[in-house]
């Protein structure tokens, strides 16, 4: 799992994304596809010079947590969510539809 002292997730709302920056770098995002109070998290990927840390779970539950806390329910349509959900079923399952 990664260090993420230096790590934020950002919610890019104009461009239906999160992104995960290390300090200023962007090292990876979650593009989702909102239809009325769900959305359908389908593409995550961290950055190849970034990968192997652990950092797409950080992102994800970045990017889940802000989602619920704002009153949507989300789709894990992407694996790497789908995956993280499933191992977190305690936490995510209301929250998924």
């Amino acid at each position: 799992m990664a260090n993420n002292t230096n790590l934020t997730v950002v919610h890019d709302s104009q461009n239906s994304s999160y992104h995960l920056m290390e300090g200023t770098t962007l090292i990876g995002l979650a593009d989702y596809r909102q239809i009325a109070e769900r959305r359908n998290f389908h593409h995550t990927e961290i950055f190849p010079d970034f990968q192997g840390r652990g950092l797409s779970q950080v992102l994800i539950k970045g990017a889940l947590d802000d989602s619920i806390a704002q009153g949507f329910t989300v789709r894990p349509s992407c694996s790497a969510v789908a995956h993280f959900v499933s191992k977190n079923r305690e936490t995510y399952a209301d929250h998924v539809n």
